[in-house]
C-alpha cells in the first residue's frame, strides 16, 4: 500500500513521517532523493549548470541549494525549468524504491506530491496542516527566514486548501507532539485495516 504524505512548508511533514516510521512504515523521502540526483557530474547536475550557470555551484562543485532556492522561489519560470529537470528523475527513483519493498506500507514524504504528479501513484493521501501563524513561527525559528522568504516559499507550493481537498486523511499539527502522535496512530490503524483488506482480495 502506497501513501502520499504532503503539506506545506513548516507544517511538520518530517515529524509526521518519523512517527509513521516508528510505527512500522517504510518512508521514501522525496527531498533526500532530490539531493541525491543532483550530485556533481550527474545528468541533473549538468542540466542545472547549463540552465543556471556555474554560479549555482559551491567550491566543491555541489549545488548551492540555498542560492538556487532563493533564485527559483522568486522566479516562476526558473522554478518550472528546475522542476522539468528534476521531477521526472525523482519520480523514477521513487518508483525504483517502491519496487524494492514487499508487503509493506510505504509512505512517500513529498512536499510537492501533487505539484510533481506523484499523487497518481499513491493509494491514499495524508496532508499535514497548521495555521499560517504556526508555519511562519516555525520557519523563523528553524530556518531563520524573513517574512518575504517565507511568503516566496509558500507561494511556490499549491495552497494548503487545495491539498486538503485531495486528502484522505488530515493531521492537524497545531498542537503538541502527543496530540499529533495520537492522530497518526489512529490513521496508522486505519491504513493497516485497508492494507489487510487490499491484500486479502
Amino acid at each position: 500500500m502506497i501513501i502520499g504524505l504532503t503539506g506545506s512548508i513548516g507544517t511538520g511533514k518530517t515529524t509526521t513521517a518519523n512517527i509513521f516510521k516508528e510505527l512500522g512504515a517504510v518512508i521514501i523521502d522525496a527531498d533526500e532523493i532530490a539531493k541525491g540526483i543532483v550530485k556533481p557530474q550527474s545528468l541533473a547536475w549538468q542540466e542545472i549548470i547549463n540552465t543556471f550557470g556555474n554560479i549555482v555551484c559551491n567550491s566543491d562543485l555541489t549545488i548551492n541549494r540555498q542560492y538556487l532556492g532563493e533564485l527559483i522561489f522568486n522566479d516562476t519560470a526558473s522554478r518550472e525549468r528546475l522542476n522539468q529537470i528534476t521531477h521526472p528523475l525523482i519520480l523514477e527513483e521513487i518508483n525504483k524504491q517502491i519496487q524494492e519493498q514487499n508487503n509493506k506500507i510505504i509512505i512517500i514524504d513529498a512536499p510537492l506530491l501533487i505539484e510533481a504528479g506523484v499523487h497518481w501513484i499513491v493509494d491514499k493521501i495524508i496532508v499535514v496542516i497548521t495555521t499560517r501563524d504556526t508555519q511562519i513561527k516555525r520557519l523563523k525559528l528553524r530556518n531563520f527566514l524573513s517574512d518575504l522568504q517565507i511568503e516566496a516559499r509558500r507561494d511556490s507550493q499549491l495552497p494548503l486548501e487545495i491539498k486538503i481537498e485531495r486528502a484522505d486523511y488530515i493531521v492537524d499539527n497545531n498542537g503538541n507532539i502527543l496530540e499529533t502522535t495520537k492522530q497518526i496512530k489512529r490513521i496508522w490503524e486505519e491504513l493497516i485495516k485497508h492494507d489487510e483488506t487490499k491484500t486479502s482480495k
